[in-house]
């Protein structure tokens, strides 16, 4: 009798009616008490007539016409649930492709643990006599664990270090999902979209015990902020749910998934689960428990099977309605057509599995899935490697397909027809995520149809008996082929995955091959636009290398290229840095990416350019101008729809399609920047941006208090603090006049400000806000060679205030300083925090608007040469006497935003936005702050702001000495700073090098001007003869510019007058194209 008996039947009673029941002849002879023979009462029946005609019918019944039945379901007809998109990552697989690879291949994926998770040599040790010792050094495990993009998520480098990485892995696979399904998270803002996720804590939080708490911190250690995260990121108003049922965490989230969509709560959902291993405890625990391989191969089913190898990784599924799936033209993986949850109840201990409970739990599944049990050709297990667990396994398999089978009316097997695997034989055991990387096998086995092998199984377990079931394992790569209905068509493959967790809860999932209806014809030899966006110039390039290795492996044909053009316009995000392609076959494209790639310029049909965002506004917003589009769109002239695009234009592309769209196809997903961010590094190793809590210099990297405050050198004698700048700091490398790296006299704040709340105790956590008055800039801090050594010194003054210098020791004479700017500080209460009326602010300054690209093409030409990290401005709207402009932190320093609180670049463009206040000022030279009244500091700049500027009262333009007043609000118009009293003054020395005359031809040498001037376009004055009027009442009309009322009265003496619009920033191109017609 197998072993596995006592975990079926758990107590003595149910044991004796056991063995009376299945092996009654044993003991009979064993056990039986003799009677009289006339005290025998048993009479046979005969049975032979009707079970022999029945059988006999049913066995030629199967063998001739497989006339399959449905069983009935026990509640309503639910309808079936799509896999639309999915994602993933495991042990040496980086994706889903590269997953199935491995699995086809027959891949063994465990390897040593790796010393970036812990050094196993530490550990190693007999765990029967040593204590927090395991003599296993393998596991399956994922590379780049450490690797985050968090400023594409809106996270700030020092949160992404101390986030778990589970977290973080799920966050990008979660977009990933999405992006795979055809879909942009922009489509889903705000729609019932749920997130159902195993997750729990991996012990990360241990390895930051000596890091400073952050406010994020309490959400970092609930297992809830992962799946929250996601829907705070896309703005999805569904359930978002953590699930920790151990190993069936995943399978139960996808239950949880399918049931919300089912009963209507969701109308989508993002279901899956992530595990990582980051600290040794768990993998000892797992040991001491006898759970792990020695070897660490899972050899499920093998008469060799002593455990598992402990491994992570995630998969995630993006999942909707069938019909919604089929309506929409959605790509579809696989369809989920019953699931099913339970627990085993009080079995032989908490962590014994149930094998009576593990039946009930398939028998649910499949009765809700309404289908024949025949029908279903593969089961991927449990399978967790032990040599009593995998028996009872299969013995649950048994006893449910034989109720199963039982309940069709036909109870008999016919071969062996349900092959059984388990991936963890290939991964070793994801535990959170193990049910969903099973999930994703059977759906990659459908795609490719064929069934991958279960490895390490050369000699099946003796306690596995399949004799008289429909079970065999797979041990070799096989195709998986369909049955056929008795009609001879073939029916759609059917299989089922089992999870099972150690605390008792089972998972099963049933799953179909979806058969797509016919569809026609996609191929066309007209060109398509093929659009890409992406955060900055190399995340754009690693998209289209993607796309082009995509190409090169054979995924796709010219019959696909629609689907392509169609998912990349409507299932990707638009963002800054732009690639459009037109094309009209695949080998086409591949050329015009490799040309790209290459950095080939003026490649035909072939468009590149970066949003301006000013620009972005106008053009979305100009009805002329979509107008235009749509009759591109109608006429085909993609060429002029990707120009405008890639500058920023947004295109509602479905109107390309009418009501003939494409069904969406799964493409490259995003490539998210791999920047390491673990505990113990240091936020300054998780990016490569220079303004960090570290810097680089001839010693090496060196830790800083600030990246404007590097080192605290008081003595006995003053407060002081040195910092050693090298050039390499965006606020050096990206702010240069004349050429020449100067420090921006904004830094000079944040210097003092920092240096205040590191000398005064309770300046760092005083909330009642802090002035910085009397600020005077002396002269400019210019690197010119080598590195540039600053320092701040702070005293006390008899007002209560701190003054403060920055300076410079003198070369040339010991001892001698260089003052470069000098203020005062003090704390203390502030006046309420202020709050802008931006609305009001915006119809105030409606009379013009700069752009960026104008603003930063004019202070080029003063002199000013500000690069990207410096480049803050959006737009400027300006009105009399005042201008409101629109901020944004650089994407190039965006890992920056936590790191200061008067933030360089975002006080620097506010300052640069006194150009919507001088526009109108002549001979306007070049300049640099000189003296400011007050700064008052309210809270930290954030990312997108709002500069307010205007004159100080009782001040005119005309006035010799100008102070401006500047306000920077967030979004919702709270000021955080306020700049009173400031003033600039001409830079001595003039503008930039003269031109030299013999540089021109002689008829156009002009004397040079002494400054620099502004020059704007104007029209030219033309003379209408005066013997005829103008226009002749026969002339045809065009009149640009005027508003309505001009366009009115013209029209009183020209009835048949038209109006064009011209945009500014329309090439001569597209003006020709609006004049084409109007035969002039």
């Amino acid at each position: 009798m197998a072993p596995t008996v006592f975990f079926e039947y758990t107590s003595l009673k149910a044991v004796a009616e056991y063995l009376s029941n299945q092996h009654q002849s044993a003991m009979m002879a064993r056990f039986a008490v003799q009677q009289p023979q006339a005290r025998n009462t048993f009479q046979p029946v005969e049975t032979k007539s009707a079970n022999s005609e029945s059988l006999q019918k049913q066995r030629s019944r199967f063998a001739s016409s497989a006339a399959f039945t449905s069983l009935k379901p026990q509640t309503r007809d639910l309808e079936a649930v799509a896999v639309v998109g999915m994602s993933g990552i495991f042990p040496k697989a980086a994706d889903v492709n590269e997953y199935w690879s491995n699995l086809a291949s027959g891949e063994d994926c465990i390897t040593e643990i790796p010393k970036d998770r812990w050094d196993w040599r530490d550990y190693y040790g007999d765990p029967t006599r040593e204590a927090n010792k395991t003599n296993v050094k393998w596991g399956g495990f994922i590379d780049g664990i450490a690797e985050f993009d968090p400023l594409f998520f809106g996270i700030s480098p020092r949160e992404a270090e101390q986030m778990e990485p589970q977290q973080r892995l799920l966050m990008a696979y979660a977009w990933k999902a999405v992006e795979d399904a055809g879909y942009s998270a922009q489509s889903l803002s705000g729609s019932q979209t749920g997130v159902f996720i195993g997750t729990g804590n991996t012990g990360y939080s241990s390895l930051l015990a000596n890091a400073d708490i952050e406010g994020t911190s309490a959400a970092n250690m609930s297992p809830s902020a992962g799946p929250n995260r996601v829907s705070y990121f896309m703005n999805l108003h569904g359930p978002s749910e953590p699930i920790d049922t151990a190993c069936s965490s995943s399978l139960v989230a996808i239950h949880n998934a399918v049931r919300a969509i089912e009963d209507g709560t969701c109308e989508m959902a993002i279901a899956g689960g992530v595990n990582t291993l980051v600290t040794p405890q768990g993998h000892i625990a797992y040991d001491k428990a006898g759970a792990l391989s020695k070897e660490g191969r899972c050899k499920t089913f093998s008469n060799h099977a002593d455990g598992f190898a402990a491994s992570e990784g995630a998969g995630i599924l993006f999942l909707k309605k069938l019909s919604a799936a089929e309506r929409d033209g959605d790509h579809i993986y696989g369809v989920i057509r019953g699931t099913a949850v339970n627990h085993g109840g009080r079995a032989n201990s908490l962590t014994t599995p149930n094998p009576k409970a593990q039946s009930e739990l398939l028998q649910t599944a499949y009765t809700k899935a309404g289908i024949d049990p025949r029908t279903v050709t593969y089961i991927e297990a449990h399978g967790t490697g032990t040599s009593l667990g995998d028996p009872i396994e299969v013995n649950g398999l048994k006893s449910a397909f034989q109720e199963l089978y039982r309940k069709t009316g036909d109870s008999e097997v016919l071969g062996k027809h349900c092959g059984l695997g388990s991936v963890k034989t290939n991964i070793g055991h994801l535990s959170l995520a193990a049910g969903v990387a099973g999930v994703i096998k059977i759906l990659l086995q459908l795609k490719h149809k064929t069934l991958a092998k279960s490895l390490h199984c050369d000699t099946i377990n003796p306690y596995i008996q399949l004799e008289g079931s429909p079970f065999y394992i797979v041990r070799e790569t096989q195709e998986w082929k369909a049955l056929k209905d008795a009609q001879g068509r073939e029916l759609p493959r059917r299989a089922g995955v089992s999870s099972f967790g150690i605390g008792g809860v089972n998972a099963h999932v049933v799953i179909e091959e979806y058969v797509p209806k016919e569809e026609g014809p996609a191929i066309s030899d007209q060109s398509v636009a093929l659009v890409w966006s992406a955060r900055n110039e190399e995340r754009l390039q690693d998209q289209a290398r993607q796309a082009l290795e995509s190409i090169v492996e054979g995924r796709y044909t010219n019959r696909d290229l629609t689907r392509i053009a169609y998912t990349l316009q409507v299932g990707r995000e638009a963002m800054e840095e732009r690639l459009g392609i037109l094309a009209s076959s695949i080998p086409e494209l591949k050329e015009k990416l490799d040309g790209y790639l290459a950095g080939r310029d003026s490649l035909e049909d072939v468009y590149r350019g970066r949003v301006d965002k000013g620009a972005m506004n106008t053009l979305t917003a100009d009805e002329d101008i979509q107008e235009a589009v749509g009759k591109w769109m109608q006429r085909g002239k993609y060429s002029k729809i990707l120009e405008f695009w890639v500058k920023g234009l947004n295109v509602d592309w479905v109107k390309l399609y009418g009501s003939n769209r494409p069904r969406r196809i799964p493409l490259p997903t995003y490539p998210f920047a791999k920047e390491r961010y673990w505990a113990g590094d240091g936020a300054g190793n998780a990016s490569e941006s220079t303004a960090t809590l570290s810097v680089t210099n001839g010693w090496g990297t060196n830790a800083v208090l600030h990246p404007l405050l590097h080192r605290n050198t008081s003595d006995l004698t003053e407060q002081r603090f040195s910092s050693t700048f090298t050039g390499q700091e965006f606020f050096l490398t990206d702010h240069k006049v004349m050429g020449k790296p100067v420090l921006p006299g904004v830094a000079y704040l944040e210097m003092a400000r920092e240096a205040l709340t590191h000398a005064v105790r309770e300046a760092k956590h005083y909330r009642g806000g802090m002035r910085i008055r009397n600020m005077v800039w002396i002269q400019p801090l210019t690197l010119i060679d080598g590195p540039l050594l600053t320092e701040i010194c702070l005293a006390p003054q008899d007002n209560g205030e701190i003054a403060f210098e920055v300076y410079r020791e003198s070369a040339s004479k010991e001892g001698e300083r260089i003052i470069h700017g000098q203020g005062s500080m003090a704390i203390g209460l502030m006046e309420e925090q202020p709050l802008l009326d931006l609305k009001s602010l915006f119809s105030q300054c409606s009379s013009n608007t700069l752009t960026s690209q104008q603003c930063y093409e004019i202070f080029k030409t003063l002199g000013i040469d500000y690069g990207p990290g410096h480049q803050g401005i959006e737009s400027v709207y300006i009105g009399q006497d005042q201008a409101l402009a629109k901020l944004s932190l650089p994407a190039s320093i965006a890992d920056t935003a936590d790191t200061f609180v008067l933030h360089p670049s975002m006080l620097d463009s506010a300052l640069q936005a006194v150009i919507g206040v001088r526009m109108d000022t002549a001979d306007e030279p070049l300049s640099l702050p000189f003296a400011l009244q007050e700064v008052e500091i309210f809270g930290a700049c954030t990312p997108n702001m709002w500069a307010f500027v205007r004159r100080s009262e009782g001040l005119a333009k005309q006035d010799t000495m100008q102070r401006l007043n500047i306000d920077l609000a967030d979004e919702q118009g709270l000021v955080r700073v306020r700049i009173k009293g400031i003033t600039s003054r001409a830079l001595e020395g003039g503008g930039p090098p003269r031109i030299e005359p013999r540089q021109i031809p002689s008829e156009l040498t002009v004397e040079p001007a002494d400054s620099v001037h502004l020059l704007t376009p104007v029209w030219d004055t033309l003379k209408v003869e005066r013997h005829r009027p103008f226009p002749a009442l026969s002339d045809r009309v065009l009149v640009v510019g005027g508003d309505d009322n001009d366009i009115a009265r013209i029209r009183d003496m020209f009835p048949e007058a038209q109006k064009l619009h011209l945009h500014p920033l329309a090439s001569i191109d597209t003006i020709a194209e609006q004049l084409e017609g109007w035969d002039l």
